[in-house]
């Protein structure tokens, strides 16, 4: 009996460690997640400025950047593009009316130059 109260005993301590262990590790890995970013950030700093080397993430946080000022630069060509695209169309369609008017004026000039031949 001794011995089965020893053993639960063990047991209970065992799990207990075990359990505390666990909530402990993860407390301690949320802290790091939470906290990792922004001393990430601090490290890189502290080694770009210590060595002149740029490191990949701080090169690529600068193409971001730089892309990112090129979407800008692009939109605004579309969006003027757009405009020009637009006014080519009023112009089109405004040419064509008066092709279309030419066209009628053409064939009437036509029948009446028919009649004034078969006249002669």
């Amino acid at each position: 009996m001794r011995v089965l109260k020893l053993l639960w005993r063990i047991l209970w301590n065992l799990k207990t460690v075990l359990i505390s262990l666990v909530l402990i590790s993860s407390l301690a890995f949320n802290m790091i997640l939470f906290v990792g970013g922004s001393l990430y950030s601090v490290i890189n700093s502290g080694f770009e400025v210590i060595t002149g080397i740029q490191t990949i993430g701080s090169r690529n946080k600068a193409e971001i950047v730089g892309l990112g000022d090129n979407l800008i630069v692009e939109r605004k060509a579309k969006r003027e593009l757009k405009g020009e695209l637009a006014e080519t169309s009023v112009q089109l369609v405004a040419e064509r009316t008066v092709k279309r008017e030419l066209k009628g004026q053409v064939a009437e000039i036509s029948g009446e130059l028919v009649v004034e031949r078969k006249l002669k």
